[in-house]
């Protein structure tokens, strides 16, 4: 009798550790399930739409007197562009930009932008020099340029 009991008691033992396994697996595979949703269809931050695009961009620190240097973008929207740069700025550096809208009127496009983010480019280009991409928001643009930039966007995104 007294075995009996025992393996019953083994026997519910098994079940119940069974059970609170799977719940954990459960509850495991959910958690990773939602943490992959957030990352693949969360909303997306930006405000205006994004075209890729290589523009000569001149670019410079206000007040530094003749020290500009030339740059590409790799894509523009209406409120910030993102180039490839030969140095590396802090978060927050302010920078006059001077660019063309390749579209009829050829129209040079100024601006002031702040860094937002930047990040190196690995490997090195071929000659050596380090490169960096730099995404830069517009805090400063003429209504009527910002207007002809949304319009060249929106016209070549696909």
């Amino acid at each position: 009798m007294l075995v009996i009991q025992i393996v019953m008691l083994v026997t519910v033992l098994v079940i119940l550790s069974l059970i609170v396994f799977d719940e954990h697996i459960q509850k495991r595979s959910s958690q990773d399930k939602g943490r992959l949703e957030n990352f693949w269809f969360k909303e997306e931050r930006r405000q205006s739409p994004r075209l890729n695009i290589n523009l000569d961009v001149v670019y410079k620190i206000p007040n530094k007197i003749d020290q500009s240097d030339n740059s590409k973008s790799n894509n523009i929207s209406k409120s910030g562009i993102q180039l490839l740069l030969k140095e590396k700025f802090e978060k927050d550096t302010i920078l006059s930009l001077e660019f063309e809208i390749p579209d009829n009127s050829k129209k040079k496009i100024f601006a002031t932008g702040q860094v937002v983010w930047m990040k190196e480019n690995q490997p090195l280009r071929e000659d050596g020099i380090r490169t960096f991409n730099a995404g830069i928001r517009f805090i400063q643009i003429d209504e009527e340029d910002e207007k002809i930039l949304a319009d060249f966007v929106s016209k070549n995104i696909t």
